[in-house]
């Protein structure tokens, strides 16, 4: 596959591991915005459902309030993934989800996986040049899942927000979600000084069973 795509075009040689491993990625945004389109038609088949995720991105990107992205999130993708694909769902999959949401090139660079002291963040966008007198924020998003077999917790569709947020498998992903993004956050504030506008998130989500659609939480820094 890897070959097919390099043949036609929609992959480019960036440079190597230490090992010498090709690395690859898509070669301009254009390529890069029909990936991003091709996996939205996937997890939003329905045009007015892309239409509605849009319109929650622009309110997230100028008010900052990530409840309401949250929501349609669990209501309107997930139920998209059959079990099977629950077999694989990983904190990848969940950062592929926002990914897709959140591309926004005119406003954003985005970078997955951004060395940052000496670290990899999960998902980063950075105002362009252009963007930084408007009062848009730089973005930092560090992604954990927690597995119904780590927290163990029977009847999950009874159980309060409050309730799971209690567990120890849950509060140990925030925990260790938000010492990352402090890392992060120190590597970016170094390599862009006073011009960097910052959000930190950190995002949780629980595992799933059968028909269980697992809930997300959101955390604001």
């Amino acid at each position: 596959m890897i070959s097919y795509l390099y043949y036609f075009g929609m992959l480019t040689i960036s440079g190597q591991t230490p090992i010498r491993y090709l690395l690859l990625e898509p070669p301009n945004l254009v390529i890069k915005n029909l990936y991003v389109n091709q996996v939205l038609r996937f997890l939003l088949p329905s045009g007015d459902e892309r239409s509605k995720s849009s319109e929650l991105v622009i309110q997230f990107f100028n008010h900052h309030d990530f409840n309401p992205l949250i929501q349609f999130i669990v209501e309107k993708v997930f139920p998209v993934f059959s079990n099977r694909d629950y077999r694989w769902m990983n904190e990848f999959a969940l950062k592929a989800v926002f990914t897709s949401l959140l591309c926004n090139d005119i406003n954003y660079a985005l970078f997955s996986e951004p060395e940052l002291s000496k670290g990899f963040a999960d998902l980063c966008l950075l105002l362009r040049p252009d963007a930084r007198n408007t009062k848009l924020f730089d973005l930092l998003f560090e992604f954990k899942y927690v597995s119904l077999s780590i927290i163990n917790v029977k009847d999950m569709d009874q159980k309060s927000d409050k309730e799971l947020r209690s567990k120890t498998p849950v509060k140990k992903a925030f925990m260790d979600a938000k010492k990352q993004l402090v890392i992060y956050s120190k590597g970016l504030q170094n390599k862009f000084g006073s011009q960097l506008k910052l959000k930190k998130y950190a995002v949780v989500s629980i595992g799933v069973s059968g028909d269980y659609i697992p809930p997300i939480y959101g955390v604001i820094k």
